[in-house]
């Protein structure tokens, strides 16, 4: 919608969406320590694709 893409919001996107495909079966598996890193990750990648779309990054 705003036309603010760049390197720094499609590797976001990637992140983000690589991480929670990741996620699922870390979760059903019950290794906790992993899922706490692949969500954080998932995070990380949200607010690189945020501060691309804000203009900041």
């Amino acid at each position: 919608v705003l036309h603010r893409q760049n390197n720094i919001s499609a590797m976001g996107a990637q992140i983000y969406f690589w991480s929670r495909l990741v996620y699922v079966p870390v979760y059903a598996l019950g290794i906790q320590v992993v899922r706490t890193i692949v969500w954080t990750l998932s995070i990380v990648g949200l607010v690189m694709v945020l501060l691309a779309a804000l203009g900041v990054a």
